[in-house]
């Protein structure tokens, strides 16, 4: 075997090993993921709504499905353009877009409109 195949080898080993004791870090999740609600009381429920749910590309609260999400980093936030559909609406409904300001302090998550309104602060539902 020539010399560049086994370190390749030796390589794909080292990382198999690490791989199955769990030594390579985990990818974190953005602290704006997760599960929130006006009220942790609230969290026992496990449904949207009355929880607010953020991922890495969605956003789902009360009557709103978001499917398209974009978080754009803004110092200690986050500005979020999300694309919504009303799903009360039925075909031909106007489907909006809406911008907020995302800051996450401990376990909570300030949801700021960007231009008018006031926002909320949502608390960090359990796991």
């Amino acid at each position: 075997m020539d010399m560049p195949l086994r370190d390749a080898g030796r390589r794909l080993r080292c990382m198999a090993l690490m791989l199955a004791i769990g030594t390579v870090p985990a990818i974190a999740a953005e602290p704006y993921v997760g599960l929130w609600a006006d009220d942790l009381k609230d969290c026992a429920s496990k449904t949207v709504p009355p929880l607010t749910q953020v991922e890495a590309g969605a956003a789902y609260w009360g009557d709103f499905f978001c499917p398209t999400a974009s978080f754009t980093p803004d110092g200690g936030s986050w500005i979020v353009h999300l694309e919504c559909q009303d799903p009360m609406g039925g075909p031909g409904s106007d489907d909006s877009s809406h911008d907020y300001r995302f800051t996450v302090l401990d376990d909570t998550l300030h949801w700021d409109p960007i231009g008018d309104g006031t926002g909320s602060v949502l608390q960090r539902c359990p796991e």
